[in-house]
């Protein structure tokens, strides 16, 4: 077994992998083609090879996010794929540690990923992180271009930035999402027409007051980003009621728009490399404590280190002092996305640092 990582702008294997993704998933042929046109070459890939035959792959996208205001990169996790002769051989696991091993080389905060199955994720440290609310309505069965002054709008044309500058003022809100430019849009739009989808703006009264973008599942019309404030929510989805009309539409809402529904995980997590997240961390209430973090694939964290939280974030220290807690890498990343208490401080005086808001699909 030989197990490799890829820079950017690979072509040597791009047949064989693409032979991989076409025998394991199910997209649309209009879909694929973007993906390989448009996006395979910026990626880095994991690539299991067996005699020379490549029987296994791991698409590491690099994303621009937006964290606390700061600008990193990050690794989005897709197609995690081998041939169905070669499972359980050991192949998807020396992936996925090769793949966070590099995310660590290259300084990489956390790492992400959609997974088919959260049990194929959690060995490897990956904890569910973003939720989202799937909120389903039935179009209306008139389509009318304007409802009670409320009209949409395409991106083209000079509405682009106008929709781009609209999306960067609403995601000011949350502390890590995807950044927004008219490239990132541009090539969303690729992505989003080739599965029979756009993105739209909603105008009221010549005033944008939402923008969303949607693609065809099926029967189904499924918006994956709805960005717009809570008082304007209710009118963006009448609108997009009358928008396709009979059809069935499935809104990803975030979990902070409500809509009294049962929350599910679009996303998992994976810390790479720590500290600069955990700095991020504040408290009305200081304190200290000393944990021990383990991690069984990226050895260099293993740490003893002494967290002293106040209101202006935390002090970061490795410290001989006798641990208080061992703390898997799971588990901190589960605290660090506000999914898991750790210490009795949590309840009143911790202000968990991500407010996230990503809904890519690659």
């Amino acid at each position: 077994m030989d197990v490799l990582f890829e820079e950017k702008n690979h072509k040597k294997h791009k047949d064989e992998v693409k032979q991989i993704y076409d025998e394991i998933f199910n997209d649309k042929d209009t879909f694929v083609a973007y993906y390989f046109k448009e996006k395979y070459e910026s990626n880095y890939m994991i690539l299991a090879k067996e005699k020379g035959r490549v029987v296994g792959t791991m698409h590491c996208n690099p994303f621009s996010m937006s964290l606390f205001g700061e600008e990193i990169i990050s690794w989005y996790v897709v197609a995690v794929a081998v041939k169905q002769e070669y499972r359980r051989r050991g192949y998807m696991r020396a992936m996925m540690e090769l793949g966070i091993k590099k995310a660590y080389e290259k300084k990489l905060l956390f790492i992400f990923l959609m997974p088919a199955n959260t049990k194929y994720y959690t060995p490897f440290g990956f904890v569910e992180g973003e939720d989202y609310i799937p909120y389903t309505i039935k179009g209306k069965q008139e389509s009318i271009k304007k409802v009670q002054g409320i009209e949409g709008i395409l991106y083209q044309g000079k509405e682009k930035e106008e929709i781009v500058s609209f999306a960067k003022e609403i995601l000011k809100a949350y502390k890590l999402y995807t950044t927004r430019s008219i490239e990132y849009y541009n090539l969303l739009e690729k992505e989003v027409q080739s599965e029979e989808g756009n993105i739209c703006g909603i105008r009221k009264n010549q005033k944008l007051i939402g923008v969303f973008h949607y693609a065809k599942e099926e029967s189904n019309i499924v918006v994956r980003e709805l960005l717009t404030k809570q008082e304007n929510l209710e009118e963006c989805i009448t609108w997009i009621s009358h928008s396709f009309p009979g059809k069935n539409i499935t809104l990803w809402l975030g979990k902070e728009q409500g809509k009294d529904k049962q929350e599910k995980s679009l996303l998992m997590f994976r810390l790479v490399y720590y500290e600069k997240i955990l700095e991020k961390i504040k408290s009305e209430s200081p304190f200290s404590v000393v944990i021990n973090i383990t991690d069984d694939i990226i050895l260099e964290n293993n740490r003893i280190l002494k967290l002293t939280v106040g209101k202006n974030g935390t002090k970061v220290e490795e410290t001989n002092e006798m641990w208080e807690q061992k703390v898997t890498i799971g588990e901190l990343t589960a605290w660090v996305f506000g999914q898991k208490e750790l210490f009795k401080e949590d309840k009143k005086k911790i202000s968990l640092p991500i407010l996230s808001y990503i809904h890519e699909v690659v």
